[in-house]
């Protein structure tokens, strides 16, 4: 996998979990929009 665009989270209680919680969904969207039509249909089910 390519990395050069990855970023590190560091889970020290000084991130607030609403920011953590958004940063988690916004990359899942992210995967998630790249993936093949069938298997974005087949995963919405």
């Amino acid at each position: 996998m390519n990395k050069e665009h990855w970023n590190t989270v560091t889970l020290d209680q000084t991130l607030p979990g609403e920011l953590l919680y958004q940063l988690v969904d916004d990359s899942y969207d992210l995967v998630f929009s790249k993936l093949p039509k069938k298997m974005r249909n087949s995963l919405m089910r």
